[in-house]
């Protein structure tokens, strides 16, 4: 795979399969996480939907993309979260 830096262009690239973005506060797996609810009005079980996220880093300017690992559950729920709002 050929992966360019969006910033400078760069090939010195750390792909996300080799960078994990972890934060200390969480206990369970450490990798910090993207979520959206499927029903944020709900009092409780607002069906949340989560995915943990990468990183891509670029090792000449610095500059970090995030990646979700599985962006299609947490889509789906942001779909259904729109549908109940109309």
């Amino acid at each position: 795979m050929d992966l360019r830096c969006a910033k400078c262009g760069s090939d010195k690239i750390i792909p996300q399969a080799n960078c994990f973005i972890d934060d200390p506060r969480i206990i369970s797996d450490r990798n910090l996480k993207a979520y959206v609810c499927s029903h944020p009005k709900a009092l409780i079980f607002k069906g949340a939907v989560s995915t943990s996220l990468m990183a891509r880093i670029c090792s000449e300017c610095g500059h970090t993309e995030l990646f979700a690992v599985s962006p299609r559950p947490v889509y789906e729920a942001y779909l259904e979260a729109q549908e109940s709002q109309s």
